[in-house]
C-alpha cells in the first residue's frame, strides 16, 4: 500500500548506504596499502614512516570504535601494526637516552592520547607502563605551562591511565579559565590558532569536549561547548579537513545529537558569511 514515492526514497537510501560501505572499505583498502612494514605511516607515498601521522591515524580510529564500537573488527589489522610500532619506537628513544627537547615531549604526550584508546585490547607490557610512568610523571611537574590542547591530551590521558584524581585537577583548572555566555556557549578566550600542530582553534576546542565528555560526564557543559563550534562554522568556517573531522567526532559524542535539527537550528539563525 506504501505509494511509489516513499518505495523510491527507501530503495535511494539503501543504495546510498551500500554505496557508503563500498567507499568506506575502499578507504580501508588504501590505508592498508600506504601502511609500511614496520607499521608506521608515511606523509607521501615512498617516504619514511612519521610518527606523527601514524599517532593521528590511529587516534581516529580510536574515535571510531568509540562512536561506532562495531566496525572496530574491520581495522584491528591495521591498528594492530600501528601500536606495536610506536610502542617500539617510544621504547627505543627512551633507551637511546636522548635529551627530550619540547617537539617530543609533546610528540609523546600525543602518542600516550593515542595509544590509550586501545589499553583494554592491547594492554601495555610491563616496560612500556614503567617508561610511560616516568614520561607522565615529566609531564605532570610542568602541566601549567602546556597549551590548551595540550593540557586537554594530558586530561584525557591521565584519566585513561587511572590517574583519574590529576585529571580532574586539570579539568577544575579548564572550568576556571573558561568563558560563558550565551551567544557562543562555553570556550577559552586563549584559544587561537597557531603555528604549531596542536595551535588549531577548532580542534583544541572539539578536543576539551572530549576531555569534559569522557572525565567530568557534565552533559550542560558539554553542550555548551558544541555551541561554539557551531557558531565558528557559522560565522567563518573550519578551515581544514582535519579541524572538520574532529569537530564532527565532537559533535557525535556524549549528550545531545548535534548532527540534526539543533545544529541545523544553530547555523540557521543568523544569516553566514
Amino acid at each position: 500500500a506504501e505509494s511509489e514515492e516513499i518505495k523510491n526514497k527507501r530503495l535511494a537510501l539503501l543504495m546510498d548506504i551500500n554505496s557508503m560501505k563500498e567507499s568506506e572499505m575502499q578507504t580501508l583498502k588504501k590505508l592498508e596499502e600506504k601502511q609500511l612494514p614496520s607499521g608506521g605511516f608515511p606523509w607521501f607515498d615512498g617516504g619514511e614512516a612519521n610518527l606523527y601521522i601514524t599517532q593521528h591515524i590511529l587516534a581516529g580510529f580510536g574515535h571510531l570504535q568509540k562512536i561506532a564500537p562495531e566496525k572496530s573488527m574491520i581495522f584491528e589489522n591495521i591498528t594492530s601494526k600501528a601500536i606495536l610500532f610506536l610502542d617500539t619506537t617510544f621504547e627505543n628513544q627512551k633507551a637511546s637516552k636522548e635529551k627530550t627537547v619540547n617537539y617530543n615531549k609533546f610528540n609523546n604526550l600525543h602518542f600516550l592520547y593515542a595509544r590509550g584508546f586501545y589499553l583494554d585490547k592491547t594492554p601495555l607490557s610491563s616496560k612500556m607502563k614503567t617508561l610511560i610512568q616516568e614520561e607522565i610523571q615529566d609531564l605532570q611537574s610542568n602541566w601549567l605551562s602546556l597549551s590548551l590542547y595540550q593540557k586537554g591530551l594530558l586530561a584525557l590521558t591521565m584519566h585513561r591511565l587511572n590517574e583519574k584524581k590529576f585529571a580532574k585537577k586539570i579539568i577544575n583548572h579548564l572550568k576556571e579559565t573558561a568563558a560563558t555566555n550565551s551567544d557562543f556557549g562555553m570556550y577559552w578566550i586563549a584559544n587561537k590558532n597557531g603555528y604549531y600542530w596542536y595551535e588549531s582553534a577548532i580542534e583544541t576546542q572539539a578536543l576539551l569536549i572530549e576531555a569534559f565528555s569522557e572525565i567530568e560526564n557534565d552533559e550542560k557543559l558539554v553542550e555548551k561547548m558544541k555551541v561554539w563550534l557551531l557558531k565558528q562554522k557559522q560565522l567563518n568556517h573550519w578551515p581544514t579537513t582535519k579541524a572538520t573531522t574532529e569537530a564532527t567526532y565532537a559533535l557525535l559524542l556524549h549528550g545531545e545529537n548535534w548532527n540534526d535539527k539543533k545544529g541545523t537550528y544553530y547555523l540557521s539563525t543568523k544569516k553566514t558569511n
